[in-house]
Formats: C-alpha cells, sequence, structure tokens
C-alpha cells in the first residue's frame, strides 16, 4: 500500500509512422471522417502484426496539476491441502479446492470535494478531479489443481482503466467470468472445455463513436493429441456472440473458428509449430466502423483463413535462427503474406 502527493504534468499523445511491423497501432482513417490528418481517436491496437505501422509516444506538457497518488499491490493464495493432506471426510474434500487472488490499483486525483485520497477502492471519481486510474482484479478457484487426469477452475477478470487528456477523458473497462474443465483420458489423449461470458466497454468524453457497450459469451472446447514427447497435434473450435447495447444501431455478431495446431521439436536442435484457422463470421451493422472494428477484431462478415508457420533452429549453442510465416484471406480481400527472419546471439 502507497500513498503520495505532487505535481502531475498533463499529457499528450502523438503517433509516429515506422516501419510496418514494427509498431503497435493501425490508422483507421476511413472508418472516421477519411480527411488524411491524424487524430487520437482513429488509432487502434493493431489486431495483426503486419498492419502495425505506428507507435505512441508521450509527451509532457508544461501544464502541471497537484495530484495525490493512492497504489495498492495484493496476492493472496489459499492451499488447503498443504494442512490437510492427510486427513478424511469433509477436510479431505476441502483439500481438492485452492484459491488464488491478485489486485492491483493505481489511481491519480487532484484535490477535491468527495475524494477520499488514502481509499484505493474509490475507483468512480468524478472526471473534475481525476487524473488517471487503472484496476485489475483476478480471483480464481481450482478444483484439483495439480491432478493428472482431470480438474476444473472458476474464475473472474475485471480490468479498468481511464485517463484524463486534452481531449477529454478516456475508460475502457473489461469484467468477465469463465468456467474451465480438463480431462486427460490417458497419457495421449486429452480435452478440455471453457465457457466465458462478460462485457467489454468504452467511453469517450469527446468521440461519441467510440463509447459502446459489447456483452459477449464463447464455448471453447480442444482436444489434444500427444502419441510422444516431440509431436503434439491439437484440435480446437471456438463459438463466440457479441452484441452492442449502447446506442440505436445494435450491431451483432456470431463467429465459428475451427483451428488445427502441430508442434514438432527435435531433440531440442529445432522446433516447428504450424497452425491453420478456418473461421466464420455473421455480422449485423457497419463493420467499417469503430464498434465494427471492435466486434470483427481484424476479421471481415463471412469466411476468413488464417495460417501460420515457425522454424526454430539451434544453429550453435549461442546461436538462433527464426523463421516465420503468416499468411490470412479475410473476407472478400485478397491473400496476405507475411515472413519474417530472425537469428539471436547469446554472449
Amino acid at each position: 500500500y502507497e500513498l503520495g502527493t505532487g505535481q502531475e504534468p498533463k499529457l499528450e499523445f502523438t503517433f509516429v509512422k515506422v516501419a510496418r511491423g514494427e509498431g503497435q497501432y493501425v490508422w483507421l482513417d476511413s472508418l472516421y471522417n477519411n480527411d488524411g490528418i491524424i487524430q487520437p481517436n482513429e488509432m487502434e491496437i493493431a489486431p495483426f502484426a503486419d498492419q502495425a505501422d505506428y507507435v505512441r509516444v508521450t509527451t509532457v506538457t508544461d501544464e502541471f496539476v497537484p495530484a495525490d497518488y493512492v497504489n495498492l499491490n495484493q496476492s493472496l493464495q489459499l492451499n488447503p491441502k498443504a494442512v490437510f493432506y492427510d486427513r478424511g471426510g469433509l477436510l479431505k474434500v476441502l483439500s481438492l479446492f485452492s484459491a488464488q487472488s491478485s489486485l492491483i490499483i493505481n489511481r491519480r486525483t487532484r484535490p477535491g470535494e468527495g475524494v477520499r485520497r488514502f481509499n484505493p477502492f474509490q475507483l468512480d471519481v468524478a472526471d473534475t478531479s481525476l487524473v488517471a486510474v487503472s484496476s485489475n482484479m483476478r480471483n480464481l478457484l481450482f478444483f484439483n489443481r495439480a491432478h493428472p487426469v482431470f480438474g476444473g477452475e472458476l474464475g473472474r477478470n475485471d480490468q479498468r482503466s481511464k485517463t484524463v487528456q486534452t481531449t477529454g477523458f478516456e475508460s475502457r473497462r473489461l469484467t468477465e467470468q469463465f468456467a474451465k474443465g480438463r480431462w486427460n483420458l490417458d497419457q495421449q489423449w486429452s480435452t478440455s472445455l471453457a465457457f466465458t461470458f462478460g462485457q467489454r466497454q468504452s467511453d469517450s468524453e469527446q468521440f461519441e463513436e467510440r463509447r459502446y457497450l459489447l456483452r459477449f459469451y464463447r464455448l471453447e472446447p480442444e482436444c489434444t493429441f500427444q502419441p510422444t514427447r516431440s509431436f503434439r497435434t491439437r484440435l480446437r473450435y471456438r463459438f463466440e456472440q457479441q452484441a452492442n447495447r449502447q446506442g440505436e444501431a445494435g450491431e451483432r455478431s456470431s463467429s465459428h473458428d475451427l483451428g488445427l495446431e502441430l508442434t514438432l521439436n527435435s531433440g531440442g536442435k529445432s522446433s516447428i509449430r504450424a497452425d491453420f484457422s478456418w473461421v466464420q463470421v455473421l455480422f449485423s451493422g457497419r463493420p467499417n466502423s469503430p464498434v465494427g472494428f471492435a466486434m470483427l477484431n481484424g476479421l471481415q462478415p463471412g469466411r476468413n483463413l488464417l495460417w501460420s508457420f515457425n522454424l526454430d533452429r539451434q544453429l550453435a549453442r549461442n546461436l538462433l535462427l527464426s523463421l516465420n510465416y503468416e499468411g490470412r484471406q479475410t473476407g472478400q480481400a485478397g491473400v496476405v503474406h507475411v515472413g519474417r527472419a530472425q537469428i539471436a546471439a547469446t554472449f
């Protein structure tokens, strides 16, 4: 637990163009006003590496405001098995469960009425008093966590952030609850099933088109076959539905994602990984919009094909060669091929 006070500079964000694939952001001018001028609301995290050709640079202005800060970092683990491993009855059942919780809060505020500077859990602060706030909370309950045959877990994530910039406040929030189960049929076959539901929210003081509330749920079964230590194949499926509950457009989407992954390791000298995904997307609304981009995440309505191939080869004790190839064909767009090569030396 940490608290203090000081002077906080006002921040501005500018975006600088870099070589394609070396940035983190993509400019989506066509989704907004198509005026050829970069505005902060037109930048999004690139869904594919070859589209990322901008980096965000933080500029410190010469305007400072008084600010109080409070930080909280908490971690808790409960493992009854460490105490009740040799007990019977109800205590033996209790030893099958374990829990893990983590919480990180960072809050910076201006002195103002209604702000409790010592309380890190006051996250809903008036915009006139807020400088920035971020929090990340994760709670997990495990059943048979270390059991070699079967186990499961329940969990909840809550991530939120809100900052006040020269263009007004920007906020993001993701909350989700999930349940996962695994079952190892034998030494070669294993299965798992995950179900997740929650919502993603975006809000902006100045840019109305960036305001949305997406409620979603997804189902993810998968099956893994590993006949030897050097070879593994995994078949996965993912079904997801999303709906925008803010505004009058009512955008909706549903997707079916079927994928196959192959991994081959050769005596610690080389590793090969191939992946192929077939994604069918149904979308109701305008795909070329900020909400459509957030829901589709780089894909397009209709059929989408994604594939990749990665090779890591140990050329010498201190020399590693990496070859990466990615391809995709989204909707009616043409096929995109991306290749990268890298040699890393350790001294």
